[in-house]
């Protein structure tokens, strides 16, 4: 694990269970949290797109059928919240 955390000064633990059991904050490792944290989910995702791929090529109904209001508010989404951001943010810089 040496390799994977790094050693030393600045590398951490893969795992502390002082850190993360025998305590009233509990935390993980940062080391935990940016190799199996991250990479679990990208693994499950890759292995799981030959199946799915395999359900969309013989069950055909892969696509999502879409109205013309659900195709408006998809367009229009991002730029209300845009525009709600930056008010918002003006608002935020005159009032802090």
């Amino acid at each position: 694990m040496d390799t994977l955390c790094g050693s030393g000064e600045l590398g951490s633990k893969f795992w502390d269970s002082n850190l993360s059991v025998h305590t009233d904050n509990p935390d993980l490792t940062p080391c935990f949290q940016n190799s199996l944290l991250a990479w679990v989910p990208c693994i499950y995702l890759w292995v799981a797109l030959p199946c799915y791929l395999l359900y969309l090529r013989y069950h055909g109904r892969g696509y999502i059928i879409l109205s013309h209001l659900s195709r408006l508010k998809t367009v229009s989404g991002p730029g209300i919240s845009y525009r709600w951001g930056w008010a918002l943010g003006i608002l935020f810089l005159f009032f802090n």
